[in-house]
């Protein structure tokens, strides 16, 4: 007969102080939670306005594009996702970098640069010398706005338009074909229709500002 093994020391106080303690620490950590007031400093620290701006417009406006495209973005838009549905794809989209408007390396500033060349040069008609009787005459290649005249109300402006003589109106804008084409997704029927369409109504809302320079 094998000798009998002694039972291990044990003291029954020192284990239940141990037990006490134990549960006074986990007690601690469950109960170290913010404030309210600290979540919210916590939350103005973090706060993105250009990202929560985005990702609301995307989820609340979201729509989709041309019957394929759709946008989806995350709540502070750090990432858009981009489902093409005609294909079965899906792309997601991560902000690269922020910057202010005024930085070199920023969009705007190429953007606004461009379009500021654009204005300059190519969205309004030049004059130039014609074997017209009524050369000088306002020349559009590739259509743009009509800046001068003397009145908005009085064709009172010589311009040529696709080799035909015209007199045209200042605040007027020639459209060309091709853009015609584009807005009639290739066909300069639809453009035309489409255009017409927007040119009733863009009359009408007109007659709201009739007075307004």
């Amino acid at each position: 007969m094998g000798k009998k093994r002694n039972k291990k020391y044990t003291d029954w106080y020192e284990v239940k102080c141990n037990k006490a303690e134990q549960k006074m620490y986990d007690d601690l950590a469950n109960q170290a939670r913010q404030t309210k007031e600290q979540r919210r400093e916590e939350n103005r620290k973090n706060a993105d306005p250009l990202g929560a701006a985005l990702g609301y417009s995307i989820n609340t406006l979201n729509h989709v594009i041309d019957g394929d495209f759709s946008f989806h973005a995350d709540r502070f838009g750090k990432s858009i996702t981009a489902i093409h549905y005609g294909l079965g794809q899906e792309a997601v989209y991560q902000q690269l970098y922020r910057c202010p408007i005024t930085d070199e390396r920023s969009v705007f500033r190429t953007i606004s640069d461009t379009l500021k060349f654009e204005d300059d040069i190519r969205a309004r008609g030049w004059w130039h010398h014609t074997s017209s009787i009524f050369s000088p005459q306002l020349c559009f290649r590739d259509g743009g706005a009509v800046t001068v005249g003397s009145d908005r109300l009085h064709d009172c402006v010589n311009a040529r338009i696709g080799n035909q003589n015209a007199h045209i109106t200042k605040h007027e804008h020639i459209v060309a074909a091709p853009e015609i084409a584009g807005l009639g997704f290739g066909s300069y029927a639809l453009g035309h229709h489409f255009l017409f369409l927007l040119r009733n109504y863009w009359r009408h809302r007109g007659k709201r500002y009739a007075r307004r320079r």
